[in-house]
């Protein structure tokens, strides 16, 4: 089935059908692997060469590091949920980094080299070989030849990564996947390893992943934070845009937002919505989308 057809049926499936489906889903004991290569579950399309390289040349490009030497001695990259693929390492590499971090809260990462073969492949074409990749057969000795880590417990990951040591630190709609009760946390151990002089770069998308609006609002706290919901497959923590900046600034992080996209009016009655959503000012609601630089 083609990507486009796939995703036309799926934005035919009522929100409610998508939840129930994924609770259910979830529950099968088949690997994550299994799941993302039938469109069950997947985390981003950073398997994608193409996707994955625009991906990090917009955050890197917003960084200002595209100014710095390439001889891989200059700077140290981070990125938060790196999902599917760990191409950014690559990218980063290439592009002059002398080491690099990805951490996620579990080893979603493809395990399949080809992956990472296409994107050294892609780099080639685009003038950004990396010497020495033919030779690599394992996807350790890619993350090796990188000088790359692959931390897959999450906040503990995060706490074992050096101060001040990250001068690109960058998420691409991964924050608002972040558990609720550990963002405030997650925001201190960012600002704690980014450099006086590095910059956080954020796509954040504050829309539900049920269907592109507001679904995930309509539930209790109680409900939605409940374990066997966070577990299956659709979880955002519900921040809202201006909470969230709110938090970053807390963390001690100036803020800056570059891009804000927003809906019309809010996509759901209120009366459909949960406290404390129903009575929030509609800024807070019709915002689905927040591109923000963090110094």
């Amino acid at each position: 089935m083609s990507t486009s057809l796939n995703t036309s049926i799926k934005k035919l499936v009522p929100w409610y059908a998508k939840l129930g489906a994924k609770i259910v889903l979830s529950r099968i004991p088949v690997s994550y692997s299994v799941k993302s290569r039938y469109g069950i579950f997947r985390h981003g399309a950073m398997d994608t060469s193409e996707y994955a390289y625009g991906v990090f040349k917009k955050h890197y490009e917003r960084s200002g590091l595209s100014g710095m030497d390439r001889n891989g001695s200059g700077w140290v990259m981070m990125e938060l949920g790196p999902g599917d693929s760990l191409s950014s390492a690559l990218v980063a590499r290439a592009l002059g980094a002398q080491k690099s971090y990805l951490v996620d809260v579990a080893p979603f990462a493809s395990t399949d080299i080809t992956v990472l073969k296409r994107m050294a492949k892609h780099l080639t074409g685009l003038g950004l070989s990396l010497e020495g990749i033919e030779e690599c057969g394992t996807i350790g000795e890619i993350l090796q030849l990188c000088n790359a880590e692959y931390l897959t417990s999450g906040l503990e990951s995060l706490k074992s990564i050096p101060d001040h040591s990250i001068d690109l630190l960058f998420s691409n709609a991964v924050l608002e996947h972040v558990r609720l009760h550990e963002f405030a946390s997650i925001c201190g151990e960012m600002r704690r390893i980014q450099r006086p002089s590095g910059v956080g770069s954020h796509t954040i998308d504050f829309a539900d992943h049920l269907g592109d609006s507001l679904n995930n609002l309509r539930f209790s706290q109680s409900l939605w934070e409940a374990e066997w919901m966070v577990s299956s497959g659709f979880y955002t923590n519900r921040i809202r845009p201006a909470q969230m900046c709110g938090l970053f600034e807390k963390a001690g992080f100036q803020v800056d937002v570059l891009k804000s996209v927003k809906w019309p009016k809010v996509p759901i009655k209120r009366s459909r919505l949960a406290a404390p959503f129903s009575t929030m000012d509609d800024s807070e609601l019709i915002t689905y989308g927040l591109d923000v630089l963090l110094r």
